[in-house]
């Protein structure tokens, strides 16, 4: 199983984060504070956000042509806002 977990900021369309892992990561609620590292390229390297809303996508890779699952992915799409340290 893969694990994604996407951050972006309101109704953004672009992520300023994605993180993969092999590994599940521990639950993301509305409400939760995350301090994150992003790109250079959005300003400050260091945010601090407040989750206002997330969204579980899950889907599974098949191999034709047998239809056997060979891959499931669990993906995150984390929303926040900026608030103050």
């Amino acid at each position: 199983m893969r694990y994604i977990v996407e951050i972006y900021i309101g109704n953004d369309d672009a992520a300023i984060r994605i993180l993969e892992s092999d590994q599940p990561f521990l639950t993301i609620s509305v409400g939760d504070k995350i301090n994150s590292i992003v790109s250079e390229e959005h300003g400050a390297p260091y945010y601090y956000f407040e989750v206002t809303g997330v969204e579980h996508v899950l889907w599974e890779t098949v191999s034709l042509p047998h239809r056997k699952t060979t891959n499931i992915t669990h993906k995150l799409v984390v929303r926040v806002r900026e608030v103050e340290y």
